[in-house]
């Protein structure tokens, strides 16, 4: 029997022109340094954005919008004016923001201009910017310098509207120029003017009523109206008067030659300030943005990262209010108990405002609610995809946590209290107070029983993932088992039985839980030969592994301390080697390799799925360093720092999603998520400042990139200074937590011995820990404030064992060392008569095709550690192809360590093959009597033993002189193709609350209602006597009667059979398909179906329908870019039911946007033809279609044969 699966690997030709590839947000476009550092400054000189980096001051929704050029926007909260600048000598004016030299700086929390400009010769102007200490308004500070005679400053105020934004102006899903003066949002303002001030009164008539704002301008300057039509000079508007009751505030200020001003606009709730109090203002609101930006500060050899500590401060300040973190500073500026915003105030050591967040949201916790509705509990509303809100369900009950604080009325569709309470479990390691963990541990105690009955009901220790994490939109798992959500209650289990021991409670009910969850994640969800978490397990259906992992199921893992070294880097080899990777590259930036990832590689795409997010990626960074990859980890996280802060529209960004995210590009600033990724990413990845106070444990792994020499931070908690002077490096740490804490210091070693370890300037004992990829050393220490901790290296620097790093299974491979190795680990299975000897190893290869890991502990010196061994296990031969060429050529590169002598076998030809090793084939070129249309079957064979078999997919050549023979499969059809989301799917359902596909087979949980017009009445049309012709002339055979069935489907759902079969005879060389039905972004790269052709001899061929090389949505076309949305295989035919259009380019045909990645909608949709290569000299027996996975509908709808 031959097994053959239809999925070419991603070697298997290097050149697929992939079919109308989108020039989308950021394809094809070249970015640049737009940002540079300069010490704790971004800098950028003649920069052209508006409006692209907000000032926060009062810890409210206020905030200042400033640019690249000195104008700046009002958010009051809504739009509360512009304001803008200029000079006027002599008769003329300039605007400042069209200056020949505009140096625009952001220091965290202020905006600096210095301009120059021959309009004023040598001179210079210094503009400051910041939000008022404690008033919800600016303070500006102009300082004069050299500047000839009879300077006159302009500036101008107005256009306030209180207008809405859809996401307050923010980056990316507002009008950039949002914040723009607009003549016709200056309609009714009322304006007040007294000497050198106004009061503003707007917003009549709109949402909130009318709102005030105050300005103030230097003594005797002179202040009118005029009108925003006449701004093309300073001089011109200065000149205007008001028309169509749309007035603007102008002032005139001389300037002298060298000399400070200020200026004021704040809201007018506040009390009236006087022009004297102004600067008193200015320094105080300096003063207020140094005490935080200085919050977080760090110096490393890394120019781009010495910012960092200012801008996380400041960013963290923005998105407090009052009492709780907010979703984001700007866009989504509300609160929410989770994402992971809240881990960013212990990080940087605001741990009250950590707590005052924890006891609002624990003061929301259901505790009056018994569960008393059972499973599932699911909204009929909604058409079953997601919980039901009403209270007493077993979720609206007892433990759920609501969305506002001290409020336990309002439902959220999210599971946030697995974050909550993992940020309220770092809480408990970082400040250690056991009042407080006493206090919190009825919390704590209810989440867990709520979490185990609802999402572990059936108690194997396995948790579904309901909406859980950031990534949750769209994600749904039909009450499957997943590993983030298992790794999540792991932790919080483990974590519960240590506090219970502590405050005196029953630790194993905890502890056996937690030993459960690892038990069953480890038996059932760790992929022993691949050496990665899988997504998920399904419960219903088959019980399928989804092997393909998102980035979350890795950083969630280690993060949960749930794996092993050698799990933690073999999960982290899985993110290098197959999670899609994004170059970071950018005009003005040396090109070091910098990359960013994509979340996952799913299709088709939804919100949150397949993205590439900040937080997302700096989680991953903190995954490597928690993995002891620091050099992985730092070049990853600094890619995304460049990405966003410096490359990006706005300077020292947190945003949440990247420039390089196809569906949305660069969008929002400061958002929670990443500042509390950022936070952790920083403080306990870069640095590895890791407390466990509940324990009395000062634990720190620093994680500098081994080239630096030096490095230093310092948060209200912790001082460490790092210096490496030759053979010796000094750690100075000075404690400033409240408790006294041991100290677990914990250091890759710099060479094979240590020659002495000091501290304190006294000898230490130091020990060895196990670990991957370099030796670990421990050095404990007693409590102690300060310490000074010397280690001394000494001998040979630390072997790199030397082995070849790809091959070919059944060869020999060899490794050898300077150093003594001990023992082999090899839990992929990589080698096979593995022979270990004091400095080499022996053995054969026999590991799964792609990147596997083995392990080798090696002793050099003192010192003893596992090498981890990265073997790329290759095919015997790399098939380089066009598959968009009119002719069937290809070479043939021989991975093999030995000559190839081998017959090339393909359709039904054949031809002798010799190719040195390590050497190419010159072009082959099939003839076309043996080429076939779609896939041709390649084989080698050596000695008449078939070495290699695979496909060379093109659906550009053409079937010389065929016979097709249409089947009749009249008997197995059942539906028509428009029914298929006219049913409703009820059975069979999880027994669970869960998420799951709507009732009617499309959409998710987040649109549940969704559904898509399936109409095939051109396919219907174009059929003449059952018979619809493609333009590559193969036929098929179906019904051109409105309403008669036309398609066979199949599907786990009751709807209709799990399997179908027809009857075939005689004998054939192709089967060509035309399939319809139904796939999700959760059945990516699984089998959805199959569809199979037995022989009479019991033999047969097996096409899987997998999404997206041989599978695809009705309703949609795949976005497809060969970067974070990939597909192995050329894209087939489709064929569009409602026009009968035949196309493999859906996007030009039907004038898809190659912008848009989203929906990609095929109007009356569209089906898929496939082939399947047959042995010509074996009689057939039937055809059987079969459903695999679930919440998914398979259909055929025709077999056509090629008798010859």
């Amino acid at each position: 029997m031959r097994h053959l699966i239809l999925i070419l690997s991603l070697l298997l030709f290097s050149c697929v022109n992939m079919l109308g590839q989108p020039q989308g947000y950021w394809h094809g476009k070249e970015r640049k340094l737009r940002y540079i550092p300069e010490g704790e400054d971004f800098v950028i000189v003649n920069g052209d954005k508006k409006f692209n980096r907000a000032l926060y001051g009062t810890n409210t929704a206020f905030r200042i919008e400033t640019g690249d050029v000195p104008e700046f926007g009002f958010f009051m909260p809504n739009m509360g004016g512009n304001m803008q600048l200029g000079l006027v000598k002599d008769g003329k004016s300039l605007w400042l923001n069209d200056a020949e030299y505009i140096k625009s700086i952001y220091r965290a929390g202020s905006r600096i201009y210095e301009i120059k400009d021959s309009f004023i010769q040598s001179g210079k102007i210094t503009i400051s910017v910041l939000a008022m200490a404690y008033a919800e308004g600016l303070i500006m500070k102009i300082e004069s310098e050299n500047l000839p005679a009879n300077i006159e400053l302009i500036t101008t105020f107005g256009g306030a509207s209180n207008k809405r934004f859809f996401r307050n102006g923010d980056l990316g899903v507002d009008d950039p120029n949002a914040f723009g003066l607009q003549p016709d949002a200056c309609i009714n303002n009322e304006f007040a003017i007294n000497g050198n001030s106004f009061i503003l009164e707007y917003g009549q008539g709109t949402k909130g009523g009318a709102q005030k704002i105050a300005g103030i301008y230097p003594e005797n300057s002179e202040v009118k109206l005029a009108s925003p039509f006449t701004m093309t000079t300073p001089l011109n508007v200065w000149k205007s008067v008001v028309v169509e009751n749309k007035p603007i505030v102008l002032s005139k200020t001389a300037l002298n030659s060298s000399n400070t001003y200020y200026f004021a606009i704040q809201n007018n709730k506040e009390r009236k300030l006087l022009y004297t109090e102004l600067k008193k203002c200015f320094d105080d609101a300096e003063t207020k943005r140094k005490s935080i930006a200085e919050t977080v500060n760090i110096n490393t050899p890394d120019q781009y990262f010495n910012t960092l500590g200012g801008v996380l401060s400041i960013a963290a300040d923005g998105i407090w209010d009052p009492d709780c973190w907010q979703h984001g500073a700007v866009g989504w500026r509300m609160p929410l108990n989770g994402w992971r915003a809240a881990y960013v105030g212990d990080a940087i050591g605001w741990h009250d405002r950590a707590r005052k967040h924890f006891d609002g949201y624990a003061a929301s916790q259901i505790t009056n609610v018994e569960p008393t509705i059972p499973h599932p509990a699911q909204d009929q509303k909604l058409n079953l995809a997601r919980a039901e809100k009403i209270w007493g369900t077993q979720m609206y009950s007892n433990g759920y946590i609501t969305r506002n604080q001290y409020s336990t009325n309002q439902m959220h569709h999210y599971d946030m209290n697995l974050c909550y309470i993992d940020e309220l479990l770092w809480h408990f390691n970082w400040t250690g107070d056991m009042d407080y963990v006493r206090k919190m541990w009825p919390v704590l105690k209810s989440h867990l029983a709520w979490e185990k009955r609802n999402f572990d009901p059936n108690d194997d220790g396995l948790y579904d993932a309901y909406a859980s994490i950031w990534a949750s939109d769209a994600l749904q798992y039909n009450s499957g088992s997943v590993t983030h959500s298992s790794a999540y209650n792991y932790r919080a289990n483990k974590m519960a039985a240590q506090i219970a021991a502590q405050l005196g409670e029953n630790p194993k009910p905890y502890a056996d839980e937690a030993d459960k969850i690892l038990k069953a994640v480890n038996s059932q969800l760790w992929l022993d030969n691949k050496g990665w978490w899988a997504e998920y397990k399904d419960f219903m259906g088959n019980k399928m592994i989804h092997p393909n992992a998102a980035i979350w199921t890795v950083y969630h893992a280690i993060d949960s301390d749930i794996h092993t070294p050698f799990q933690a880097y073999q999960a982290t080899r899985y993110i290098d080697t197959e999670i899609p990777h994004i170059p970071v590259l950018a005009r003005g930036l040396d090109d070091e390799g910098y990359q960013t990832i994509s979340t996952t590689n799913w299709l088709p795409y939804s919100w949150s799925i397949n993205n590439v997010a900040f937080a997302e990626v700096a989680h991953t960074s903190l995954a490597y360093w928690q993995s002891g990859r620091n050099d992985e980890a730092f070049k990853l996280f600094k890619s995304s720092v460049l990405d966003g802060m410096y490359l990006g529209g706005s300077p020292g960004n947190i945003g949440q999603v990247s420039f390089y995210d196809a569906a949305r590009g660069e969008c929002y600033r400061d958002f929670g998520d990443p500042i509390g990724v950022y936070s952790r990413t920083l403080i306990q990845g870069l640095f590895g400042i890791l407390p466990d106070a509940m324990s009395n444990r000062l634990e720190i792994r620093p994680g500098f990139p081994s080239a630096w020499e030096y490095a230093s931070i310092s948060t209200p908690d912790i001082d460490i200074d790092f210096k490496r002077k030759g053979n010796l490096d000094i750690y100075t740490i000075d404690s400033k937590f409240k408790k006294s804490l041991n100290l677990d210091l914990r250091l890759k070693a710099q060479g094979e011995n240590i020659l002495s370890v000091k501290v304190n300037g006294k000898p230490h004992k130091w020990s060895l820990e196990e670990s991957v990829g370099q030796p670990l050393i421990k050095i404990e220490s007693e409590p102690s404030t300060s310490y000074t901790v010397e280690i001394e290296w000494g001998g040979s620097k630390l072997d790199q064992p030397s082995y070849i790093s790809n091959g070919v299974n059944g060869e020999n491979w060899n490794l050898s060392s300077k150093a003594k190795i001990q023992k082999i680990y090899d839990p992929q299975n990589v080698l096979a008569d593995a022979k270990l000897k004091a400095n080499s190893i022996n053995g054969q290869l026999n590991g799964e095709l792609g990147h596997r890991t083995l392990f080798v502990q090696l002793k050099q010196g003192q010192m003893i550690w596992w090498q981890p061994i990265d073997i790329e296990i290759k095919e015997p031969v790399f098939i380089n192809y066009d598959a968009e060429a009119t002719s069937l050529q290809f070479t043939v590169k021989n991975n093999l360590n030995k000559d190839l002598n081998v017959q090339l076998l393909i359709n039904n030809s054949a031809q002798p093959l010799t190719i040195k090793k390590g050497e190419a084939s010159d072009l082959i070129t099939i003839p076309e009597e043996y080429i076939k249309l779609g896939t041709n079957r390649l084989l080698l064979a050596e000695n008449g033993k078939v070495i290699y078999e695979t496909n060379l997919i093109n659906w550009n050549l053409k079937n010389p002189s065929p016979q097709y023979e249409t089947v009749n499969i009249d008997n197995i059809l059942n539906a028509s193709v428009t029914q298929i989301f006219k049913n409703e799917y009820l059975t069979p359902r999880s027994p669970y609350t869960t998420l799951q596909v709507p009732k009617q087979g499309i959409g998710e949980w987040c649109h549940p209602t969704m559904t898509a017009n399936i109409d095939d009445v051109g396919l219907r049309k174009a059929t003449n006597d059952n018979l619809f012709m493609t333009p590559f002339g193969v036929p098929f055979r179906t019904h051109s009667e409105p309403k008669t069935n036309n398609i066979a489907f199949t599907t786990l759902w009751d709807n209709y059979p799990s399997q179908l079969s027809a009857p075939l005879t005689g004998k054939a060389s192709h089967a060509y398909l035309m399939m319809a039905g139904s796939t999700n972004h959760m059945q990516c790269h699984v089998v959805n179906g199959t569809v199979t052709i037995n022989y009479q001899d019991g033999t047969k061929e097996v096409l899987e329908l997998i999404n997206p090389e041989t599978w695809a949505p009705i309703e949609q076309d795949f976005f497809i870019d060969g970067q974070a949305f990939r597909s192995k295989q050329p894209r087939p035919y489709r064929v569009a039911f409602k026009t009968a259009l035949v196309t493999r380019d859906m996007e030009t045909d039907l004038k898809i946007s190659p912008t848009e990645v989203y929906g990609r909608t095929i109007d009356g949709g569209a089906g898929i033809i496939l082939d399947l290569p047959l042995n010509p000299q074996k009689e057939l027996k039937n055809i059987e279609v079969k459903a695999v996975a679930n919440e998914v509908v398979i259909g055929l709808m025709a077999v056509t044969l090629l008798r010859k």
